[in-house]
């Protein structure tokens, strides 16, 4: 089938209009006209409705990357205005950073701070023996005699690999002139020469006269009798050496039997069940893994603790993830010797941070304990790293002779001032954007183009007409009208007992109807206010209601939860302007109001396409027929001019 006008025709070629001089292509194209027509605006409707589901995705993509900016709660972002500590009005230098910083939360007294740090919070702590003391990592000859190169040149040295395969190499090159580190080097050198044998063991002199063979896989790697051993390496014959490693077998650690263990943390009791063929990093997971069930509920030892393995130590460390006081960790065995074995059969309780702080103003200190080592107490943000050397009296308390480290906290609302500034710029492009789109004019002399139109044009051309087509296809549109009708109440109705108001903060939302939802700024009276009633502003931007009653919840929530609110209902994952024209990852990308109503449109053309080449084959049978007819006329009119002789 080919296309040819919009309407499918026959690939049969026709010669048509030889008996009646019609041309008939022409007359059935004019006849097909008023079809085609109703054909086109179905088509024009459905790119209508394509652009203004295009425009509404940018739209909803522009909001949800505002939204993702400025007011994810989650969100780490310098730009976050969800958190109270995004809205310090102070900054603070500690004379000591190594033991205690801190951050100025909106509210904060300016002054001095005094802090002495007794100690820092820990969590509670089991941690193994050095794995390397219990595990043949190494091999080390009889003391070596030098001066005799007969017992070593042309003598071999004999390996099984850790895949099972084996290596020899022959000793040459050792002189009697050689020390024991010359002869250490020479076998290196010769080791060094065999890639695979390089990348298993090593070989170096101790300083008592020996060598010192280990392995640097992390699986064994036995030395076997080769027949013509050196004399002097004769008691290494048949003996293994091991890297220690997470890949390391229990067996090899002493661990002869399947064992289980029993894991108490933080009062919750774990049993952990370990294979002697386990790895140590299998023993790891094994512990993160294990599972209990407490009405009816699962919780995993992984919510609890933590566990890792240094390769710098060779050491075994569990410890909790929460620290202070409540913290506890026990391990035992129940069957088997692994615990006593690594050295972990212990118990152990983490301790609380203690500190003394003596506020500005203050010439007594006072002693608080905290769980963390990070804590929040009149908006200073306290973040302890270390502890004081000699702060303690043996009693607990702290001494008056040592020296406190100072927290000077002085006003400074210039990063908190542009932030502001920073998202009211973006909140009002965003704003623009909407509003132009509601208030822009629609040119109806431009119509979408034809497939036939587009023949005669230019692709810039084309470009610049749809983009007057486009014009205005949002224009008072309830769903955007909507949205920053409710986006401007957010910031001009008052939030409940937040003690302030936007205009007293310097912010107001613009008089001009074409700026209507606009925030305007007065930043000396925003800095003043975040000087003074920085903790207020807090509320006024942040603040959260559990109120079930939308009413009531809508009135006790901060301008910034509001607007949260007001962009979830429009490009949440259930928002109306998702339902609306869909979006990207959500169950309305193709079940949305515009793609259904554009699905329609393509199975109403479908079906008047079909009636057209139904119609049109028809018109081209009739004039086929009269063809027939005409050329019967003329055979008839020939023979009876023939007949009558009036031919000749």
């Amino acid at each position: 089938m080919g296309e040819a006008g919009g309407i499918s025709t026959s690939n049969v070629m026709r010669f048509t209009g030889l008996a009646t001089g019609m041309d008939t292509d022409a007359m059935v194209k004019k006849m097909m006209a008023a079809e085609n027509i109703k054909v086109e605006k179905q088509k024009q409707a459905k790119q209508m409705l394509e652009w203004k589901q295009e425009a509404y995705v940018g739209i909803i993509k522009d909001t949800k990357a505002f939204n993702s900016e400025f007011l994810d709660i989650l969100s780490d972002a310098d730009t976050n205005m969800m958190k109270s500590s995004g809205y310090s009005t102070s900054k603070i230098t500690s004379s000591n950073e190594n033991i205690a910083s801190a951050t100025a939360c909106a509210g904060a007294a300016n002054g001095t701070y005094k802090i002495k740090v007794g100690q820092i919070a820990e969590n509670a702590k089991v941690q193994s023996n050095d794995l390397n003391s219990i595990i043949p990592n190494n091999i080390i000859t009889d003391k070596i005699t030098t001066g005799n190169a007969t017992e070593w040149n042309d003598k071999k040295l004999k390996f099984e690999l850790s895949d099972g395969t084996t290596k020899e190499i022959t000793i040459s090159g050792i002189n009697d002139t050689d020390t024991v580190s010359d002869i250490g080097s020479k076998i290196q050198g010769i080791i060094n020469s065999d890639v695979d044998l390089a990348k298993e063991i090593t070989v170096s002199d101790t300083a008592d006269g020996r060598l010192k063979f280990e392995a640097l896989s992390s699986d064994k790697v036995t030395i076997q009798d080769s027949g013509n051993m050196p004399p002097q390496l004769a008691n290494l014959k048949d003996k293994s050496i091991l890297s220690l490693s997470t890949n390391t077998k229990l067996s090899n650690l002493g661990i002869t039997a399947n064992s289980e263990i029993k894991i108490t943390a933080n009062g919750k009791e774990f049993n952990v069940k370990i294979g002697a063929d386990d790895t140590l990093n299998n023993f790891m997971n094994n512990i993160s893994g294990a599972k209990i069930t407490e009405d009816k509920k699962t919780d995993s030892l992984g919510n609890y603790v933590t566990v890792h393995y240094s390769e710098l130590t060779k050491k075994l460390t569990i410890e909790t993830r929460e620290t202070g006081e409540r913290a506890s960790l026990k391990i035992e065995d129940v069957t088997g010797n692994i615990a006593s074995t690594l050295g972990i059969n212990k118990e152990d309780q983490g301790q609380n941070a203690k500190v003394q702080i003596t506020p500005p103003g203050e010439a007594t200190p006072v002693t608080v304990e905290k769980s963390s080592n990070a804590f929040t107490i009149d908006n200073i943000q306290y973040d302890l790293r270390d502890k004081q050397a000699d702060v303690l009296n043996s009693d607990g308390t702290f001494k008056d002779t040592t020296e406190a480290i100072t927290l000077n906290v002085t006003s400074d609302t210039s990063k908190t001032v542009d932030k502001i500034k920073k998202f009211v710029e973006k909140y009002n492009e965003l704003i623009d954007k909407v509003n132009k789109k509601i208030s822009e004019k629609k040119n109806y002399k431009y119509k979408p183009l034809t497939a036939e139109q587009k023949k005669g044009m230019e692709k810039d051309e084309i470009k610049k007409w749809d983009e007057k087509v486009k014009q205005g296809i949002l224009r008072n549109d309830n769903y955007l009208d909507g949205m920053v009708s409710r986006m401007r109440s957010a910031f001009y109705d008052s939030v409940e007992d937040s003690g302030i108001s936007l205009t007293e903060m310097g912010l107001s939302t613009s008089r001009i109807y074409s700026k209507k939802g606009k925030i305007e700024i007065d930043e000396e009276k925003l800095k003043k206010a975040l000087e003074t009633r920085g903790d207020q502003i807090v509320d006024l931007f942040t603040k959260t209601s559990s109120a079930s009653d939308k009413t009531t919840r809508y009135k006790e929530e901060g301008v910034l939860s509001r607007l949260k609110d007001i962009i979830n209902d429009y490009t949440g994952s259930e928002g109306s302007l998702i339902k609306k024209a869909g979006y990207t990852d959500t169950r309305w990308v193709t079940s949305n109001d515009l793609s259904k109503s554009i699905k329609k449109y393509e199975k109403t053309i479908k079906d008047m396409d079909k009636k057209l080449y139904r119609k049109q084959e028809h018109y081209y049978q009739m004039f086929a027929k009269l063809e027939t007819y005409m050329n019967n006329m003329n055979a008839q009119s020939n023979w009876l001019y023939s007949q009558l002789g009036m031919g000749q």
